[in-house]
């Protein structure tokens, strides 16, 4: 998924423009804030779970590994798809159905002037 959320932003800065639409404009900027926020709760997770290994080793050693790693891999989407799906509602409601001439993250409406 990186390449692609890449290959976007090169075109995007070639093109001078976003000639994509505006949905996969809202696509594209709520996985980069999905991806993101995931990659950055998974070392958080990893942090934790190392924490946990070493406070802990044999609680650990015996413990379910597929167990552990689910209860640390699921809140970590769950909240990356939390955090970025109001960002992807604002830009709908917001957008009037338009041709964006560029694709940006608008935090609030207040920050565009």
């Amino acid at each position: 998924m990186g390449p692609l959320i890449d290959d976007l932003l090169l075109l995007l800065q070639v093109a001078g423009s976003w000639h994509l639409g505006l949905y996969l404009c809202l696509a594209w900027t709520g996985s980069d804030v999905i991806l993101s926020t995931t990659s950055i709760m998974h070392l958080c997770a990893i942090a934790l779970y190392r924490y946990v290994g070493i406070v802990y080793p044999l609680r650990m050693r015996s413990a379910q590994e597929a167990r552990h790693v689910a209860a640390l891999v699921v809140p970590a989407w769950t909240i990356a798809v939390a955090l970025s799906i109001p960002f992807v509602v604002q830009g709908i409601t917001h957008s009037g159905n338009s041709q964006p001439p560029y694709c940006l993250l608008i935090m609030s409406p207040q920050e565009t002037g």
